[in-house]
């Protein structure tokens, strides 16, 4: 291994986390809508998992940075 790729930075979406996080807005802003923004492809991680992680746990809209994405979901 080189010494670039020593320094690259790895990162992990816990979609069980992120459900986690979507259900605790909720609780804390009863009523209301939340929108989860989903872009860059779930910065790397997959839009479609993240999104539908969201969802299932009570997220009312998607958002997204370009057409393309919200097509893609």
């Amino acid at each position: 291994m080189n010494e670039t790729a020593s320094l690259r930075a790895r990162a992990e979406i816990d979609l069980a986390a992120l459900r986690a996080n979507v259900r605790a807005l909720r609780e804390r802003a009863a009523g209301a809508q939340l929108m989860a923004v989903v872009k860059s492809d779930g910065y790397g991680h997959g839009a479609v998992p993240c999104a539908r992680a969201a969802r299932e746990a009570g997220a009312t809209w998607l958002g997204t940075a370009t057409p393309h994405e919200a097509l893609a979901l």
